[in-house]
């Protein structure tokens, strides 16, 4: 790509947006002052959420801390936007209790970390704790390397060719981590009150994760899926259940 052209467009992108800040490789930072003066793109009303309505690469700065548990943190309006956490958190007021397995989590709601019902979004590298749901994304979206927890409800959620991996989701008010027709690998779901990893629909790839003491199954398919080389133990709904016959299941312990 044309470096005049890269300059020209972040020159243009902050003029019509006097609060976007640039890291030195070009990529937009959020923190917690320019998510609470807004026009972080445009159309991002001051306070949260922040709304991605321009494709590209956003980076966090620094903690948000997301006012209830009510209130997205990051709301993604356009296609193909990445979202690097670069080690920073989405915090929410939650917490969850429970001596193993979450039993309760106070107080509950429905803002989501991170929503995106457009394609081609990535989050990568970071945490969300403490919200309603912690992420939320559609179509061939990618989750990697992303810790979370305390959420009243289900971890990550994903859709139509998504990927989650390398990542890990303990401790949550609902379910770990649900797929519909994607990939989840490498990861870890753990003590979450519902199921650890669940597939809503056949088409799932589930490869390579640990899931133990959830509350419900450590695994629960819908077929036709491949479910190998997991780990799934004390779990109290179960270890590895399939709900229609088709699947296939191999190499996994116990």
């Amino acid at each position: 790509m044309n470096r005049t052209w890269i300059l020209l467009t972040s020159i243009g992108l902050a003029a019509a947006i006097p609060n976007v800040t640039f890291a030195v490789d070009g990529v937009v930072l959020i923190n917690q002052a320019n998510a609470l003066a807004g026009n972080v793109t445009p159309g991002d009303t001051p306070g949260f959420p922040v709304t991605i309505s321009v494709s590209g690469s956003y980076r966090l700065s620094s903690n948000l801390t997301v006012p209830d548990v009510n209130t997205d943190g990051i709301d993604i309006t356009a296609d193909n936007v990445t979202i690097d956490l670069n080690g920073f958190s989405i915090l929410g007021p939650v917490v969850c209790s429970g001596t193993t397995t979450v039993t309760s989590c106070s107080p509950q709601g429905i803002g989501m970390g991170v929503s995106s019902f457009n394609v081609n979004t990535a989050v990568l590298n970071g945490a969300i704790k403490g919200m309603g749901l912690g992420i939320v994304l559609r179509a061939a979206a990618r989750v990697e390397k992303v810790q979370i927890s305390s959420s009243s409800g289900i971890g990550i959620v994903g859709f139509d060719g998504s990927e989650i991996s390398s990542s890990v989701v303990t401790f949550n008010g609902a379910e770990g981590i649900i797929m519909g027709a994607g990939v989840v690998s490498g990861s870890i779901a753990s003590f979450n009150h519902g199921n650890g990893i669940e597939a809503m629909s056949g088409a799932t790839l589930i490869s390579g994760n640990n899931t133990s003491v959830n509350g419900g199954a450590g695994i629960l398919v819908r077929c036709v899926s491949l479910v190998t080389g997991n780990t799934a133990v004390a779990n109290a709904g179960g270890s590895i259940v399939t709900q229609q016959p088709g699947c296939v299941l191999a190499n996994n312990a116990p």
